[in-house]
């Protein structure tokens, strides 16, 4: 679980990416435990059946909508305590092509002129992964906390795709381009402002050392 009152939260919950909504289910039920992996597949179940039985009518937006609230409430159930199990490595990748696959799958059943968009949008949060992977190998620490909140997270993001879908196709279009671009500008400025201060720590920490020698 991302917990953002611990001291530090470990690599894997950085790169888990859970949003506000995912943070609040397991703490509300801390001290609970349940098998990630199964509850992983289980949530991919419950938001892939109504997205792949997904055309554009209101009764199936609600069932998708319905679909992809439960199916994030029971990712949050993962995350009631550190993250266990010789298999914890794969969470952060399954929630991944969770996130993917579900965001082309449902522009593509109603929207498919609104693919570039959609592939604008997994650059976005690909950027945002891979940084988070590169700023834990390289410098030590992942992004700022309040990232995690304001990014939303794979959650969060999801949460509001299919809030915009349920709104209708047209609030979709015009949702997920503000989404997107939302997103790229917070993701780019929290990182360059988070390179840009570990250089001139090291920058400090190299001449502090010269003058040491």
């Amino acid at each position: 679980m991302f917990d953002l009152g611990a001291e530090r939260p470990s690599d894997l919950e950085y790169q888990m990416d859970a949003g506000p909504l995912a943070r609040d289910v397991g703490q509300a039920l801390r001290g609970l435990r349940f098998p990630e992996l199964h509850m992983l597949l289980l949530a991919a179940t419950l938001m892939g059946v109504p997205l792949w039985l997904l055309e554009d009518t209101t009764s199936a937006r609600q069932w998708l909508f319905a679909g992809t609230l439960i199916g994030l409430v029971v990712t949050g159930l993962c995350w009631s305590g550190p993250v266990r199990g010789r298999f914890g490595w794969l969470l952060p990748a399954m929630l991944r092509a969770i996130e993917y696959s579900y965001v082309i799958a449902l522009v593509y059943q109603l929207a498919p002129d609104l693919l570039p968009v959609a592939y604008a949008y997994l650059v976005v949060v690909a950027f945002h992964h891979y940084d988070t992977a590169y700023r834990l190998r390289h410098t030590g620490t992942g992004p700022a906390r309040w990232l995690y909140t304001a990014g939303l997270g794979y959650d969060g993001r999801l949460l509001v795709i299919a809030s915009l879908t349920l709104a209708g196709v047209g609030t979709l279009r015009t949702g997920l381009v503000v989404l997107t671009a939302s997103l790229a500008v917070v993701f780019v400025l929290e990182s360059v402002v988070g390179w840009l201060r570990w250089l001139r720590a090291e920058r400090a920490e190299a001449a502090h050392r010269a003058e040491l020698a």
